[in-house]
């Protein structure tokens, strides 16, 4: 078991990173010796002449990381890592258990589907979390089944509304 300077053992926390950038951000930060933890589910394509097996998050944005509290600011220092999961203002503890649970589960060979309960309704503050408005933050408004994204421009005092995909829109905080 990793231990802090003081003797205390570390602690699991989750972070938020860019999309698509969880293996990479794992790979950096096992290189400066903070223990990562990425769950991969095994997904399988299909293309015209053949079969790709993928390992893709299994959540998509997060990186687990077992760490001393005062190691936070290194971790954030990463590209691409953008806060700690935070649960109100408490940074969320999350406990040896529940990663011994993920990494049962990403070991078997059953099919495997996160179903988000983080449901974005009107309102939300989002980002857009792939192509090339990537990076974008704004709300979320609904209109006629359709989902609409808005950015408002403080200063000058207009919104402007595009529709996106909500498979595209990360919920985040306020």
């Amino acid at each position: 078991m990793y231990q802090t300077s003081n003797g205390r053992p570390k602690r699991w926390y989750a972070i938020v990173t860019k999309y698509r950038n969880e293996k990479m951000i794992a790979k950096k930060l096992n290189a400066i010796n903070h223990e990562a933890y990425v769950p991969l589910m095994k997904t399988v394509r299909q293309y015209t002449s053949r079969k790709k097996i993928h390992h893709l998050p299994l959540i998509n944005c997060y990186v687990f990381v077992k760490i001393d509290l005062k190691d936070m600011v290194k971790v954030l220092e990463i590209t691409n890592v953008f806060h700690f999961v935070k649960f109100g203002n408490e940074i969320a503890e999350i406990s040896e258990n529940e990663i011994t649970i993920l990494r049962r589960i990403t070991e078997v060979d059953y099919p495997l589907e996160v179903i988000d309960h983080s449901v974005l309704s009107a309102g939300d503050q989002v980002e857009i979390i792939e192509g090339p408005l990537a990076g974008i933050r704004g709300t979320l408004i609904k209109n006629q089944n359709k989902k609409k994204f808005v950015v408002e421009f403080d200063k000058l005092e207009h919104k402007i509304a595009i529709e996106i995909e909500d498979k595209f829109l990360m919920k985040v905080a306020r």
